[in-house]
């Protein structure tokens, strides 16, 4: 699976932010080769104002439309076409 970074921020970004946006990163990439079939995963880091936006996106299938509205309930599981 490819990974491409897109980074728009300045040198100096707090250090809390750093550490929150490694771990969010690192945990979907793992979710990402174990669960989606992707083969390409881009993240993208902008830093806006009032924020920072961190975006992580693969070319997996994603969830079948019927299996949405269902996806926080405990337990519940995905249609058999969508499971990797």
């Amino acid at each position: 699976c490819s990974v491409q970074l897109d980074c728009e921020i300045s040198k100096h970004i707090p250090k809390d932010v750093k550490y929150c946006f490694l771990a969010i990163t690192k945990e979907a990439l793992n979710n990402t080769m174990k669960h989606s079939n992707a083969s390409k995963v881009t993240i993208t880091v902008k830093e806006h104002p009032a924020f920072y936006q961190l975006l992580i996106e693969d070319n997996g299938p994603g969830f079948a439309p019927g299996d949405i509205p269902h996806l926080f309930e405990r337990f519940y599981k995905v249609a058999k076409e969508y499971s990797y």
